[in-house]
């Protein structure tokens, strides 16, 4: 079967809404049934969607997850490499290797492999944690230009930023929908018009 570029960005959405509105119904429910019996239960969604940067995608969704991740893994992982790093006087490429990029990536590789055992669920995560690592160094320069060069956020910044963000979304979305790597390539080439 050939898939068309249509098809595939389609599809795709269309997968990346309906997991989005199952999970978010399913904590709702688990919500609304809590305030029956007086269990105040923690949200695990917050428009997703609107998100302007990867970084904030992960503050909104499946919030729960994600700050267990944070406090038990990221954290710990963090904390102790930066005092190593610190502690052995590492360089600045070597203190964010240290500080930022390892911990990253090992926090979203568990995100991936709680969703499944799969090297797609695998891969999935580790493509979020690059997007997280990618927006940290974009963050490190935006910082470096000084305050009045910098272009002020604006509704177009915005829309730009959420358009960036849910593009990045959908493709790694493509992977945790695959049932095989090359499954999930081909997908992306056809999204990409291949």
């Amino acid at each position: 079967i050939v898939l068309t570029f249509f098809d595939a960005w389609v599809g795709t959405i269309s997968f990346m809404l309906q997991l989005y509105f199952d999970f978010s119904g399913y904590t709702d429910m688990a919500l609304g049934i809590g305030l029956i019996f007086g269990i105040k239960l923690p949200n695990n969604f917050l428009s997703p969607f609107k998100a302007t940067n990867i970084s904030e995608f992960w503050r909104c969704w499946h919030i729960t997850l994600s700050k267990f991740i944070r406090d038990h893994l990221y954290y710990p992982v963090s904390l102790l490499l930066t005092r190593y790093a610190m502690n052995n006087n590492f360089g600045y490429t070597s203190l964010f290797i240290l500080s930022v990029l390892t911990p990253t990536i090992f926090a979203f590789f568990w995100v991936g492999l709680w969703h499944g055992a799969g090297w797609n669920f695998i891969l999935f995560g580790l493509l979020h944690g690059i997007y997280i690592v990618i927006f940290n160094i974009w963050i490190k320069v935006i910082n470096l230009i000084p305050e009045g060069k910098r272009i002020k956020g604006n509704n177009l910044t915005n829309i730009i930023s959420q358009l960036i963000t849910f593009i990045a979304v959908i493709f790694s979305f493509v992977l945790f929908r695959a049932e095989t790597i090359g499954g999930a390539n081909n997908i992306i080439c056809a999204m990409l018009g291949m």
